[in-house]
């Protein structure tokens, strides 16, 4: 294998592992997900929350309804025992029988209120849970995903580090200078195949006498219009 040849070989595989350093980079680890499905826990502890407080209420409401409706049988038994004759405390105490019957009525309104509304917040519990766990779904599977594309890549990888370190190691010491030099000044690539008489990397026409210096002499030969080394295929 000629020394040119040894470092187009290098630039394919360092080509390869910039491909794959560029796939392990772009590869999606669930952040966008992870954050919906943070967004759907919210969702859902805030209803829940709510849920909470309106049942709280509830049974607040039960301990004051039972407690008005006490005082009004309490006062209602006392009325109408017939054990207090003066008008004027009849009069008092049918007040208190009308107020405590407009509290109860205020009560059972607000009861009856909140009934409705825990109904609604339950059912949009069930639909923010179902939600919830579809989203944690989605994410456990495309984790699992994310990971075995992760592994078969670095895997991929790290084998094509240590071809490139042995390849590295039979290039001529001044070729791999240049070529380093090279390739960090033209996007990675710094050795690129002709194809007939055209430079892979610009598409433009390499010279006849570049060509056949390239064929003839195992020396590094540059494309005039990209500055890149030619490497001539054999025919």
């Amino acid at each position: 294998m000629t020394r040119v040849r040894k470092l187009y070989e290098l630039q394919l595989v360092d080509t390869q592992i910039a491909r794959l350093e560029a796939a392990l980079a772009a590869l999606d680890d669930g952040t966008a997900m992870r954050a919906q499905v943070e967004q759907a826990r919210t969702a859902e502890e805030t209803a829940r929350a709510e849920l909470q407080a309106r049942q709280s209420r509830l049974r607040d409401l039960e301990l004051e309804l039972q407690s008005t409706v006490g005082k009004a049988n309490k006062v209602e038994q006392d009325l109408y025992s017939g054990r207090i004759s003066n008008p004027k405390e009849l009069r008092a105490m049918q007040e208190d029988v009308e107020a405590l019957g407009r509290q109860r009525q205020r009560i059972e309104d607000e009861m009856l209120g909140l009934m409705e509304e825990v109904e609604r917040q339950l059912e949009q519990i069930r639909a923010l849970e179902a939600a919830r766990q579809a989203r944690e779904r989605e994410l456990d599977e495309h984790l699992e995903e994310y990971t075995t594309r992760q592994r078969a890549l670095t895997a991929e990888l790290e084998a094509a580090r240590r071809q490139r370190d042995a390849l590295a190691a039979e290039v001529d010491p001044d070729f791999l200078r240049r070529y380093e030099r090279l390739r960090s000044r033209k996007d990675g690539v710094a050795v690129t195949a002709v194809n007939g008489s055209v430079c892979n990397a610009c598409h433009m026409t390499v010279p006849e006498a570049v060509l056949n210096a390239a064929r003839e002499r195992d020396e590094i030969r540059t494309c005039e219009d990209c500055g890149r080394i030619l490497y001539v295929p054999v025919e």
